[in-house]
């Protein structure tokens, strides 16, 4: 819930790929553990400790942004590139698996 919270709420200048890694590892590994009550309550928790309870709401078009922008791809590639243990995980799959588990809150 925090790393996803972090990804929403930084958005476009989000240059911690690290946080979706991060989201990408757990939520391979955890995906059919996940409690999607859990969850969301935890999300609503962080977004309220963090002063950030509008990030629900505008969740799809901060997605589409982060998903279609072109200096975070060049980030992610640097990235890759700076650890090999990301280096066969493409852009898409980070969005795509930040994409899942957010829709596990909705």
């Amino acid at each position: 819930a925090e790393k996803l919270q972090t990804v929403l709420a930084r958005g476009l200048l989000n240059i911690r790929m690290r946080d979706f890694y991060d989201i990408k590892t757990l939520f391979s590994i955890y995906e059919q553990d996940i409690d999607a009550d859990v969850l969301k309550k935890a999300f609503e928790a962080t977004c309220k400790k963090r002063s950030t309870e509008n990030l629900k709401e505008e969740a799809p078009q901060i997605m589409a942004a982060v998903s279609d922008d072109a200096q975070l791809h060049t980030l992610w590639k640097s990235y890759q590139k700076k650890y090999p243990y990301a280096a066969d995980i493409s852009y898409e799959d980070i969005m795509k698996s930040t994409m899942l588990l957010w829709s596990k809150i909705q």
